[in-house]
């Protein structure tokens, strides 16, 4: 497996797309990079598994509710 194609992409740009831009409209920019960043340790917690944005996103949403 290509681990290019596994690896998600920078912090910067995860909190540059839609979904997580309109979470800091709501909750504020520190909470979504807490947030983002506990969500992106999640999945280094099981490197085996492919970086999936919609989950990432799931879990993003799920921390600020």
């Amino acid at each position: 497996m290509n681990p290019a194609v596994t690896r998600p992409p920078s912090l910067d740009k995860l909190l540059e797309s839609p979904a997580l831009r309109e979470l800091a409209q709501t909750h504020g920019r520190a909470g979504v990079l807490a947030a983002a960043r506990e969500a992106l340790d999640a999945w280094r917690a099981d490197p085996s598994q492919s970086f999936d944005a919609a989950l990432f996103e799931q879990r993003c949403r799920t921390r600020l509710a």
